[in-house]
């Protein structure tokens, strides 16, 4: 996506983002454009430029700009680390923290709901030691060590019991899932 094509769009926010470690990874500039219907969020963040559209659901474009902060911050795999306020011309610091603590207590709540998940596939990933975590955007997603021991996660998703891993280019369902473990760990 062109960088002059956001030009038209209206910067909101701009938020460093604090990698786990500590480390400023840069900053990322947020533009909105907003017809009647519709609203589309430009993300900048060094040379990539990302943009999502948004069905225009609120009264105002500063209600239904909280309300996609809101959604976002509640999607940590959008952003790196931990985001932190920058400037703004339509949020002061303590209403972007704000929205971030709401975030945060609608992610965890998700958290908490999918705790409670029984399902074949956690129990099968529980037994192999694959140590199944809440993604935390939606109570029925979860992330696992990958079957094939590797070191990063594979994605699992209890509403239909399936299981895949980017990486490796690999997924299925429970049998698939006992098949690679038999596979890439012989036991």
């Amino acid at each position: 996506m062109d960088k002059k094509r956001i030009t038209d769009g209206i910067h909101f926010l701009t938020f460093e983002q604090i990698h786990f470690m500590g480390v400023e990874c840069g900053p990322t500039e947020m533009y909105y454009v907003a017809s009647v219907f519709h609203m589309r969020i430009f993300k900048v963040y060094k040379d990539n430029v990302s943009s999502m559209d948004i069905e225009f659901t609120r009264d105002t474009v500063r209600e239904q700009l909280r309300e996609f902060l809101m959604e976002f911050y509640s999607m940590p795999y959008l952003f790196l680390g931990r985001p932190e306020y920058v400037e703004s011309d339509m949020f002061s610091e303590d209403e972007f923290n704000h929205i971030l603590q709401e975030a945060n207590d609608r992610t965890e709540a998700v958290r908490k709901k999918s705790l409670r998940q029984k399902s074949p596939l956690l129990e099968l990933c529980r037994e192999y030691g694959l140590d199944p975590e809440p993604a935390g955007h939606k109570e029925t997603s979860f992330y696992a060590k990958c079957v094939t021991g590797r070191p990063h996660q594979m994605y699992l998703s209890t509403e239909s019991e399936a299981w895949g891993c980017g990486f490796c280019k690999i997924k299925g369902g429970v049998e698939e899932l006992k098949a690679a473990y038999q596979q890439y760990r012989g036991r």
